[in-house]
């Protein structure tokens, strides 16, 4: 048995600043010393792993600010978090933008003593492509733009997130503007003393009132509100983004930002991305159409009108809720009882337990909010502690709403063997009330299984380098298992084995488990169709030369246009969704990733279909894909599981579409 170490937990203002100071220290010295090496003594230990080494002391502090700048319950935490989290990427710049530094790399591959190890040949393979792309091949005044680039994009894009986060918004309904929604739901919402309800931007809050409440006029303010989160003076960072990034690639010899990001991923090209999505979007179109047409269908037989209004922005939740519960006789708010938080905790622990050889077991933690879980994953035969995944749930003013996994590791030294590591999993999942315990959603179930799919393969892949950690995937490949894990959530043999009614403690019925399953299938075209434009938008404006980016207006502007042509949707023109989108920070030029991933995971869980709980294919998958991390290519990594070339087969049938 092990207890993490959770110091950092309780860190403060000062105590970041600290943080930082060593952090920046630690890699001024490792830099010192590896150009203080003679050419002629330059090997990969003292050169590559060296400077592996001094980049990991600085993402090892990082790594902490984010947690603590996301979750921690006191503003001036998250705060002064997110203050140091700037002055550690500035320092960090400095010390990276040496000249000397690839005077050293090319001193050491002039000795010709390549590695023998192919995760230390990889690791030498990225780092001649990182130094390049950093720019040491270019001119002086090139080089010093770039390395100013990188410092001004840094801090934005924390900024972009950071008012995300914080953003608090949402509308006052008074009783009779809850028609429509259950008790349970109701119960949790905050009254104001005049008597009304609070309705927040909260996934908990703000999903289930855009499905069920009948009051058309509160729907549309709160979708409104949903999609001016972050405000124009994040439309305008955006622009700024955008037009930082075209520049950087464009000092580089790239075409767009695009080409620049894909370098480094599965797809290796933008014109690769390009063609997948728009394929998708060109067969996906009738599909989501005729899909919209049922929509429309089941509002004029509702409102008893021949020619109703089109389906607008703050409808399609309303409408195709209506139809799911016609069609498939199924209401999500039946089977939310048969699956109580702990219960599903339990049941998913136990589902990628034995099957993969792993053990799991509650530790008590004192962290940043009482309401963490923490929980040890350790190996089930050698009793060997992976590490521990730390489980943030619930929301929480001033806490990250998106749901994340984010990675915890104790300092780096080239003289550090691999250390247990610590990830944070971040959800808003419903909370408890007083009497009731969290009573989960299928789509939450599905949320948890995906994050948790994430924390597993970092636990599990504790390489002494940070970028050779599942997270130093390529990044399409990064969501594969994540969203490979969701497919357990929705198998009917698992359905049951992770329900129990919070009262009774009875398993799910085989007929609420069949309609449950059929209803997943609802509305897929548009679900996906949305994902793939929205992904096409994140390309296309990472896709514009450098020299004639579109304004903030201009952006917004091409996102609704998007909306309206691939779904036909009446869609707000003051509406400023990227605004509010988290990944064009983090994820620029690669949202397609979700989908391409998805390709990947349903293919690869052609293997598990027959029978998910197979301890022979799960230890296979645990070896071939999830212990390696980043130190093979993705695509190496599949092909050794799979035992042949990945098909789009599988991911094509799941959407309805018969492959040519």
């Amino acid at each position: 048995m092990s207890a993490p170490d959770l110091r950092w937990c309780h860190m403060q203002a000062g105590d970041f600043r600290a943080l930082v100071n060593q952090a920046l220290e630690r890699k001024r010295q490792l830099v010192e010393t590896i150009l203080s090496v003679p050419a002629a003594d330059r090997t990969f230990a003292n050169t590559i792993d060296a400077l592996a080494d001094s980049d990991d002391v600085v993402s090892d502090a990082a790594d902490i600010l984010q947690v603590l700048s996301s979750v921690h319950p006191d503003e001036a935490v998250r705060n002064a978090a997110f203050e140091e989290a700037n002055r550690l990427d500035a320092g960090n710049i400095l010390l990276l933008f040496r000249r000397d530094l690839w005077r050293a790399f090319k001193e050491w591959d002039a000795t010709g003593r390549q590695p023998e190890d192919p995760a230390d040949d990889k690791l030498a393979s990225d780092t001649r492509l990182k130094l390049r792309r950093m720019g040491f091949t270019l001119d002086n005044r090139s080089f010093w733009r770039l390395k100013a680039i990188s410092t001004e994009l840094e801090r934005l894009q924390k900024e972009f997130e950071q008012v995300i986060s914080e953003w608090d918004d949402g509308i006052l309904v008074s009783e009779r503007q809850l028609r429509g929604m259950p008790q349970r739901y109701i119960e949790q919402l905050h009254r104001t003393e005049d008597g009304r309800f609070r309705i927040s931007l909260e996934d908990p809050d703000l999903f289930p009132f855009l499905r069920c409440a009948h009051d058309d006029a509160a729907r549309r303010d709160l979708a409104l509100r949903q999609l001016r989160v972050g405000g124009m003076e994040n439309m305008n960072r955006l622009e700024r983004m955008v037009q930082l990034r075209g520049e950087r690639a464009s000092l580089l010899g790239y075409a767009s930002h695009a080409d620049y990001a894909c370098e480094l991923r599965m797809a290796g090209k933008s014109e690769s991305v390009q063609s997948f999505l728009q394929g998708l979007l060109t067969r996906l179109e009738p599909l989501a159409a005729e899909e919209l047409g049922e929509l429309m269908e089941i509002k004029r037989r509702a409102l008893n009108r021949k020619k109703p209004a089109p389906i607008s922005f703050h409808e399609f939740a309303y409408w195709s809720e209506r139809l799911l519960r016609e069609r498939y006789d199924f209401d999500e708010e039946t089977v939310r009882p048969y699956f109580p938080l702990e219960r599903v905790l339990a049941g998913m622990f136990d589902v990628f337990g034995e099957p993969f050889r792993i053990r799991y077991r509650t530790v008590q933690a004192d962290t940043w909010d009482p309401s963490v879980h923490t929980v040890e994953v350790a190996d089930a035969t050698s009793g060997d502690v992976y590490g521990h995944i730390l489980f943030d749930l619930f929301p929480r003013s001033g806490k990250y709403g998106y749901p994340a996994s984010l990675l915890i590791r104790g300092s780096a030294d080239s003289d550090r063997a691999a250390e247990p590591v610590q990830s944070v999993v971040i959800c808003s999942l419903t909370p408890p009330l007083q009497a009731v315990p969290s009573l989960l959603s299928l789509d939450e179930i599905e949320t948890l299984f995906h994050e948790f799919g994430h924390a597993l393969h970092a636990v599990l892949s504790p390489h002494r380098r940070l970028s050779q950690n599942a997270f130093g995937v390529e990044l399409d490949f990064i969501e594969m298992t994540s969203q490979l894990f969701e497919e357990w959530a929705w198998d009917a043999r698992i359905l049951k084995r992770i329900s129990g009614h919070w009262q009774t403690g009875e398993p799910l019925s085989d007929a609420l488990v069949k309609r449950a399953i059929a209803a997943r299938g609802h509305m897929r075209a548009q679900t996906t169709i949305n994902q793939a434009l929205q992904a096409f938008y994140d390309m296309s404006i990472h896709s514009m030369p450098a020299d004639t980016p579109a304004d903030s207006s201009a952006l917004a502007r091409i996102f609704n246009e998007m909306v309206s042509r691939y779904r036909s949707i009446e869609f707000p023109e003051e509406a400023i969704f990227p605004a509010g989108w988290s990944h064009l920070a983090d994820y620029d030029a690669g949202y397609y990733s979700y989908l391409w991933s998805k390709v990947h995971a349903l293919d690869v869980f052609t293997v598990f279909a027959p029978d998910p709980l197979n301890s022979k294919v799960c230890r296979s998958y645990r070896s071939c894909v999830l212990e390696p991390g980043a130190t093979a290519p993705a695509r190496r990594l599949l092909k050794r599981f799979l035992g042949r070339e990945p098909s789009t087969n599988a991911f094509m049938t799941s959407l309805g579409i018969t492959e040519s």
